[in-house]
């Protein structure tokens, strides 16, 4: 009689155990939509609200929220910060331990290719404001003594480095600061078709990047 007594008891006892781990599963869930929402009403040129956001997004964070929460894009709040071209609250998930490595997972969405880091999104980034970006984010990386080549080359499923992405949207700013700091040659076996479309479009800054990866012999002629 005992035994079944101690028996009936374990059972429920895993199954509240189980119901409890359904809810707090549920509750994350719920925190990282709402730290994602937050992120999106960041605005870099509204100091007043940004400090409001940033009050909610430290208690989100406190309450459960994971900073380095995926959303249905399968991208994370700091490539969103990235891509968005958002130093303010790029710096500000760094400060919270953003992962500046995660990559982007599959998805149904052109814009944030697979594969791609919070760098390749910045990097394709054609403002100012995305440049501060891609300082900030190999900042963050020389802090921690990352390995910066390791972090500047890595690849996504087209095959694009951060520096390939600044050189194909002719960011020749970009593409300097990347070669300085690690940038090497980077798979520019497509370069020919890059110029050609850059020179049809009437880019400015085509020669000023062909000089900058002349330099840093990272074009592939032999090809």
């Amino acid at each position: 009689m005992n035994i079944i007594v101690v028996t009936v008891l374990l059972c429920t006892f895993v199954s509240l155990k189980g119901m409890n781990s359904e809810l707090d599963k549920e509750t994350q869930s719920k925190l990282n939509t709402q730290l994602f929402d937050a992120t999106k009403n960041w605005r870099e040129d509204d100091a007043n609200e940004n400090e409001d956001l940033e009050k909610r997004i430290k208690k989100l964070l406190k309450s459960g929220a994971q900073v380095d929460a995926y959303n249905d894009d399968n991208v994370t709040p700091l490539m969103l910060a990235a891509f968005d071209g958002i130093p303010t609250l790029a710096e500000f998930l760094l400060k919270k331990n953003a992962n500046y490595t995660l990559e982007a997972g599959d998805n149904t969405s052109f814009q944030y290719t697979a594969g791609s880091t919070a760098l390749h999104f910045a990097a394709a980034g054609e403002t100012k404001n995305h440049y501060e970006v891609v300082k900030s984010l190999c900042s963050k990386a020389q802090t921690d003594e990352y390995d910066m080549t390791q972090f500047i080359n890595v690849f996504n499923s087209l095959s694009e480095s951060p520096l390939t992405c600044a050189a194909q949207c002719a960011n020749s700013k970009t593409v300097k600061y990347l070669l300085e700091n690690g940038g090497g040659p980077a798979a520019y076996i497509d370069w020919v078709k890059w110029c050609t479309m850059l020179q049809i479009a009437q880019d400015p800054h085509v020669a000023e990047i062909a000089q900058h990866l002349i330099k840093a012999q990272a074009i592939n002629f032999k090809v």
